[in-house]
């Protein structure tokens, strides 16, 4: 095994069974976000037990398709969060969006976005640099979206395509704004973004206990998929694994 990078930061372990990545899952923990190339369960054991070692108290996988379950639960990862899968069909007519949205670039934008970002989220949720970073880095076409008010941002989304779908990866609006429409918008807009790359279809998650989303997605077009998502916890083991 070959481990580079230092913790708390991004540690990347490459093992005989396949390459992973852990970091802190945001700036105000310790805990790990594990991501690995390969869903094997001998690779998932030698990260985990690498970051236990490193110093991660609890470690998180990624939201896991039921499909992709078991090699988690073989190293003794539980159920932590459930999200639901939602997708809208880009075949009908877009409604036209309320406020304005525009695209904008991360790295002039990176202290407004996570303002909006932290104030939107409990702590265990909010992005953090890093973060953010990933999901605009998680399709190889991707673009953030932001509505701005008086000079700041109100709101913001991050959008991503990956052949014929295009990815709602993160939305988040102040909430002195929440009600405004700028939500809507933000989703509107991106779903025109996705139909004017060719994608036939949007795709998003959100945690199956916010109803505030949910109510907006069903609204603008989504319906929930029969599968969901999973993301679950190791916590770490003074016995070890």
């Amino acid at each position: 095994m070959r481990l580079t990078g230092e913790w708390p930061g991004r540690v990347h372990i490459r093992t005989r069974w396949g390459s992973a990545e852990g970091r802190p899952r945001n700036h105000l923990t310790d805990d790990a976000l594990l991501t690995v190339a390969r869903q094997g369960e001998r690779l998932i054991r030698a990260a985990t037990r690498s970051l236990h070692g490193l110093g991660a108290p609890s470690i998180f996988s990624p939201p896991v398709s039921s499909a992709s379950l078991k090699p988690w639960r073989q190293v003794d990862y539980r159920p932590y969060v459930r999200f639901v899968v939602m997708r809208a069909s880009l075949e009908r007519a877009i409604p036209r969006s309320s406020a304005e949205v525009t695209v904008a670039s991360a790295s002039d934008e990176m202290a407004a976005v996570l303002d909006v970002d932290q104030s939107s989220f409990s702590d265990e949720w909010q992005y953090d640099e890093d973060c953010l970073l990933d999901a605009l880095s998680a399709t190889a076409i991707n673009d953030l979206l932001v509505c701005r008010d008086n000079g700041g941002i109100a709101g913001y989304g991050v959008m991503g395509l990956a052949g014929p779908q295009g990815f709602l990866q993160r939305i988040a609006v102040k909430p002195a704004y929440r009600g405004s429409g700028i939500g809507t918008s933000l989703v509107r807009t991106g779903m025109q973004w996705a139909r004017n790359r060719g994608a036939r279809m949007v795709v998003l998650n959100t945690r199956m206990d916010n109803d505030p989303a949910s109510r907006l997605y069903k609204r603008e077009g989504f319906s929930v998929d029969a599968d969901s998502l999973v993301v679950l916890r190791h916590d770490r083991n003074p016995g070890g694994l």
